[in-house]
């Protein structure tokens, strides 16, 4: 099959959602997709859902009104193959509270375990099914309708060779002893998006983590600036303000905290006019804020001994020397941040207290373990700062 021979049923009426909910009853493998409105409007939804069989492609409509809990009953007992897993079930937990029983094949994650150095699904579909496909639809509003067929087959593609690679998959990772490594990553990804983020803690963006709480006092301050404006606009937040801007912003303000106090500051050039009276008064309540209701720091306070640049760069050698050997990429047994836990970790609470309690996967702990007897009876080093 190529990709002009893609063939769908576009479902958008509850006969026809029927109909494809009979159809993959008897099925115990269905490939799933979504499309969401991210990149468009202020509340991701989801725009479309795609399910292929062995046999069919449905491209089922959720925006035409569609009561979809009979499908997702039926999809509960299936295993479900995703290509980066991640965003469709969390999307699906967070609309329809679809929590899959059987489990989820993640074919991204499996061509990363094969150490794929390219695992996109357009790179995989050409490596093995010699099949090149656009993406050029890839950002489309798929909450506009009608869609464009060129759309439909795009998201019809996303599916249609699902199946397939499935089976392929599976069998390298048989091949390697890799197939328990894949189900326990997909086991983490299913649990993990079930685990939603505060709403008090959302405005806490990435790399706010490093910041005083003068700092964060006029982040969050800044963000819900942002937040309103891009509710009330309906876009997403990163078209009103980036969060890399975000945070410029917030160091900008901190610096000249006693000119907007005395109305005198000047927001930067590069925001869009409309923004700057709205900005003004919400950077004036930053400035008012008595110290005593700034928000607290999160992360841990730096500690008076860090690990030694010696100790950190022989277990990250040896690190990379297994990687090597399985043909991974060295972040997949562990990254440099998650190491550097372990390290502080280990030196406190001793080997075996220390790989119960960091937070990694049993095949991970299990190479860490082949490295560190690798290394032997080197000790943890310490510096003082």
């Amino acid at each position: 099959m190529s990709v002009a021979d893609v063939h769908y049923t576009y479902v958008d009426s509850k006969e026809l959602l029927d109909q494809c909910i009979a159809r993959i009853g008897a099925e115990s493998v269905i490939a799933l997709d979504t499309e969401g409105s991210s990149l468009y409007s202020y509340k991701d939804k989801v725009c479309l859902i795609q399910l292929a069989t062995s046999q069919n492609i449905f491209i089922i409509d959720p925006l035409d009104d569609l009561n979809c809990q009979d499908l997702f009953a039926c999809l509960k007992d299936k295993l479900l193959v995703l290509h980066g897993a991640d965003y469709d079930l969390r999307m699906l937990y967070i609309h329809y509270g679809f929590d899959p029983q059987v489990g989820v094949f993640d074919t991204m994650l499996a061509a990363e375990l094969l150490g794929n150095t390219a695992f996109s699904l357009a790179a995989l579909l050409e490596e093995y099914f010699d099949q090149t496909i656009s993406k050029s639809s890839q950002k489309s509003n798929w909450g506009k309708r009608p869609l464009s067929e060129k759309q439909l087959l795009y998201a019809g593609t996303d599916v249609a060779y699902l199946i397939d690679l499935h089976r392929m998959l599976k069998e390298k990772l048989k091949e390697l002893g890799r197939e328990s490594w894949h189900e326990e990553w997909c086991q983490k990804v299913a649990r993990s998006v079930k685990v939603q983020k505060k709403r008090e803690e959302v405005w806490r963006i990435k790399g706010s983590g490093v910041l005083e709480r003068k700092e964060l006092n006029y982040l969050k301050h800044l963000w819900t600036w942002r937040d309103q404006e891009a509710r009330k606009q309906d876009k997403p937040s990163f078209k009103i303000m980036s969060n890399q801007f975000l945070l410029r912003f917030t160091q900008i303000a901190v610096q000249c905290r006693s000119k907007i106090i005395r109305h005198e500051f000047k927001v930067p050039k590069n925001v869009k006019q409309d923004y700057h009276v709205s900005i003004l008064k919400q950077l004036e309540k930053a400035a008012q804020m008595p110290q005593e209701k700034w928000p607290e720091k999160k992360t841990e306070e730096r500690p008076v001994r860090v690990i030694s640049k010696e100790y950190f760069t022989l277990v990250k050698s040896q690190i990379n020397k297994k990687a090597k050997d399985l043909g991974l990429r060295p972040s997949l047994i562990v990254s440099n941040s998650d190491l550097t836990i372990f390290l502080k970790m280990q030196k406190n609470l001793g080997f075996k207290a220390a790989f119960k309690k960091v937070d990694l996967m049993s095949w991970q702990k299990d190479i860490l373990k082949e490295v560190f007897e690798s290394i032997g009876s080197f000790e943890v080093k310490f510096v003082n700062i």
